[in-house]
């Protein structure tokens, strides 16, 4: 799901950089702390009355020993909403495996939530909703996004949906299964979907939308030189964001940290894969936004280090998301229609805080994601307070969240690697 907000001394801003005249606020951070018991969280996405929802979980970090290193290890946790006091979302129930995990994706102006959890007898995560205050399973799939009439939108293994009361089928531009990620409170859906294309020099998968009143998708093209692209988010004038990437073999363009300590693990993968370039296609990515009035994609560029993501986006067209700098580390950062700005320059330079992902952004401004408190994996909440600070506090850490964000970690499993293993097969 997808946000958006931005940042350092007035008079520098004015004198060198018209690009980033819009910066001229800073924000006050939040700490949305893990539920008791709990060592890492991290918020999704944030409505317009300033509510907030993510996930909270134990997790074991393994970082760099003797050169090799492991993803983390999950125990449990579950869901929040957040409205200045946290109240837990519990999991359906308890997988096979041990895991009991609920994360909830998006809310709306409602606080109706959407997102997914483990349940009882099953090894997968299933979809939950809370509409008009009823919890209930969804077994169609992960619902990734929910308007303020209550319609929700996801995908599951072999199929995508729309449901407002009925659940809708979406296709495809081809008979491999569609992405669906967002909704906007006009029924505009917005995803991703493979097209004939089999080669990395020209997109095999392409951001595409479905009309409120349609099941067809239209093709809304991606970037050039990416062949994998994906909508995330899609605000009210019909504007969305995302991001290109290149599939494993495609030629690696970006070097990550190695010797980032926290920064070991990159969305869920080892650093012995990242240093060798295994996992290379998501840090070959670019954060883009579609405009609905000019019907062009354009990239946002990046913080330095040659990949961003676009996650969340307003009404204003402010995009959240993160990006690698240019010493390999990870910030989140604002796009504020002009450029690209790391959330870390506009944040008090004694707060502690390392931002590293934004994830959520409502029309206010107000920005949620996750980032390191100080050593403490932990949720933020930013909030513009109208003045103007610089620097920004912390060690790099790692975004881990992202991985367990069911969005981007729908893309991973579900969609993106077997349609591209596919697209190179035929």
């Amino acid at each position: 799901m997808l946000g958006r907000s931005w940042w350092v001394c007035a008079l520098i801003t004015w004198i060198v950089a018209p690009a980033v005249s819009m910066a001229t606020i800073s924000y006050n951070v939040t700490g949305i702390a893990p539920v008791s018991g709990d060592n890492f969280s991290t918020a999704f996405a944030i409505n317009n009355n300033g509510e907030v929802v993510g996930v909270s979980y134990n997790a074991t970090f393994q970082l760099p020993t003797g050169g090799t290193s492991q993803a983390p290890t999950l125990t449990d946790g579950n869901g929040f909403f957040y409205t200045g006091t946290t109240t837990v979302i519990p999991a359906l129930g308890t997988s096979p495996k041990g895991l009991s995990i609920a994360t909830p994706d998006a809310l709306n102006d409602s606080g109706e939530i959407v997102g997914a959890s483990t349940q009882t007898g099953f090894a997968a995560m299933a979809g939950f909703t809370d509409i008009g205050g009823v919890v209930a399973l969804f077994d169609g799939g992960v619902p990734t996004g929910v308007n303020n009439s209550g319609a929700f939108v996801g995908s599951g293994s072999n199929s995508s949906f729309r449901a407002n009361g009925t659940v809708v089928p979406l296709t495809g531009l081809t008979s491999v299964s569609p992405l669906a990620f967002g909704i906007n409170n006009g029924g505009v859906t917005i995803g991703a979907s493979g097209t004939n294309s089999s080669t990395n020099t020209a997109p095999n998968i392409h951001v595409v939308q479905w009309a409120a009143d349609s099941t067809t998708p239209t093709d809304l093209g991606g970037l050039s030189g990416f062949a994998v692209n994906v909508g995330f988010a899609i605000n009210t004038a019909g504007d969305a964001v995302g991001y290109g990437f290149n599939p494993v073999g495609a030629t690696k363009s970006t070097t990550v940290n190695p010797t980032n300590q926290n920064g070991s693990i990159v969305l869920g993968l080892p650093q012995s894969l990242i240093s060798t370039g295994e996992g290379s296609e998501f840090f070959n990515g670019q954060a883009m936004l579609y405009s609905a009035k000019t019907q062009k994609m354009t990239g946002l560029g990046d913080l330095g280090g040659g990949f961003s993501v676009a996650e969340a986006m307003n009404d204003s067209d402010e995009v959240v998301g993160m990006s690698l700098d240019s010493t390999g580390d990870y910030h989140a950062f604002l796009f504020n229609g002009t450029s690209m700005i790391d959330l870390n320059s506009l944040i008090p330079a004694t707060s502690g805080w390392d931002l590293i992902n934004a994830d959520g952004i409502n029309n206010a401004g107000d920005i949620v994601g996750y980032g390191d408190n100080d050593g403490l994996f932990e949720a933020f909440e930013l909030t513009p307070n109208g003045t103007i600070s610089g620097g920004g506090g912390g060690p790099p850490a790692v975004p881990l969240p992202s991985a367990f964000h069911s969005g981007l970690f729908l893309l991973i499993t579900l969609g993106a690697v077997k349609t591209i293993r596919a697209a190179k097969a035929s």
